[in-house]
């Protein structure tokens, strides 16, 4: 099976399609972080619309262009074969111009691949630039995806496997996900691969979902990585008796693995009857914990959003939010606090002109979140 690989030339763009008025995004805005540009990227690519973004992730430690966020600006244009201009580490500014719609077909991006040394940036977040526009292109798309699969402030290949996917099916085309080979900070070297199918006509559907349901069951997995077998186990114990007075049932898998640095990680999903939540501890390399410390992390995140009785966690909020914008009616739901992540992304999605979302603070519950789509401007 062969797979087309990025082309990482930088296109220049041509006059003739920058006539087509550009978005202007300051990706400074908000957190600043690298959301802005994945998000401003699939917008992009599904309008049609020219983007011009300035600033991009000024608000972070080394501003510019990381290794993920260049491989998502070559994964987009790669989709639509888009002209591009600064893709390139450390740029601050990039003009992406789409020449075509999404194009459904067998690609490969290596985040590992944007720096010479390699990355460990996160393979699972391209996946989550691209999915939108492949969702709509109307046939099925293969990719492969090289990077960190369980790396700190990213979604891992546990939670697109175990919750993005199967909330993602409930408002658009599947996207199956599988995690091919293992990836952590600080050597990367992972790798997922997923089929997204998308239907002709293919559109994004409304969500309503207030009430979770009662909680079924917890899962998950607990994995060492160049660990002592039994670490991966003591994480797995602890997490099962900080989660046993919830009452369902409980069932956390102890991994051990071989790789080319010291890692673990605790990986949790939490089963409702109408949607699903995830939640993760990652060792720090500089500051390895405890067994217990790690499970006790991702714990006390699953308790907190059980007591809270949101619908969806502070990270699937956010992630379903652009699809729900171009649904085909207003959705709903909670979600147990705001986020900045939550409250950019959505000032980003009205100014691109696609829906207007409102936030509505309960005096003891979730917060609530209203997607009306439809052009605002």
């Amino acid at each position: 099976m062969q797979y087309r690989a990025y082309d990482a030339t930088v296109k220049k763009c041509n006059l003739a399609l920058m006539r087509k008025e550009s978005i202007r995004i300051d990706g400074s805005y908000g957190e600043g972080g690298g959301q802005i540009l994945r998000s401003s990227l699939a917008l992009s690519v599904i309008t049609g619309r020219p983007i011009a973004i300035t600033d991009i992730r000024a608000k972070r430690p080394n501003p510019g262009l990381a290794a993920e966020h260049l491989t998502a600006v070559l994964a987009a244009a790669d989709i639509c074969n888009a002209a591009v201009e600064g893709a390139e580490l450390d740029s601050q500014v990039v003009n992406f111009t789409p020449t075509g719609p999404a194009r459904a077909g067998r690609y490969h991006w290596d985040v590992g691949a944007a720096r010479p040394e390699g990355s460990a940036g996160a393979a699972t977040l391209i996946l989550q630039t691209v999915y939108p526009p492949l969702a709509l292109a109307g046939g099925t798309t293969h990719v492969r995806i090289g990077g960190g699969t369980h790396v700190a402030w990213s979604p891992t290949a546990d939670y697109l496997i175990n919750v993005w996917t199967p909330m993602q099916a409930l408002i658009g085309p599947a996207a199956n996900v599988t995690l091919t080979k293992w990836g952590w900070y600080p050597a990367g070297g992972g790798e997922i691969a997923s089929e997204i199918i998308s239907p002709a006509n293919a559109t994004f559907r409304a969500l309503t979902l207030t009430d979770r349901g009662p909680l079924k069951r917890v899962t998950g997995r607990a994995a060492g990585l160049n660990k002592d077998p039994l670490f991966a186990r003591q994480i797995a114990d602890h997490a099962a008796a900080l989660l046993a007075p919830l009452g369902v049932d409980i069932r956390v898998e102890p991994l051990t693995l071989r790789g080319d640095c010291t890692a673990s990680g605790l990986f949790l999903t939490a089963e409702y009857a109408n949607c699903r939540a995830g939640f993760s501890a990652i060792e720090k390399p500089d500051n390895p914990p405890a067994a217990c410390e790690i499970a006790a992390q991702a714990v006390d995140a699953l308790r907190a959003h059980h007591g809270s009785q949101a619908t969806l966690d502070q990270y699937l909020a956010d992630q379903l939010l652009l699809p729900l914008a171009l649904a085909d009616a207003p959705s709903r739901f909670t979600v147990e606090k705001m986020s900045g992540h939550l409250r950019t992304h959505a000032k980003l999605l009205e100014h691109f002109g696609l829906a207007t979302i409102t936030f509505e603070e309960g005096n003891a519950g979730p917060l609530a979140v209203t997607i009306r789509p439809g052009a605002t401007k």
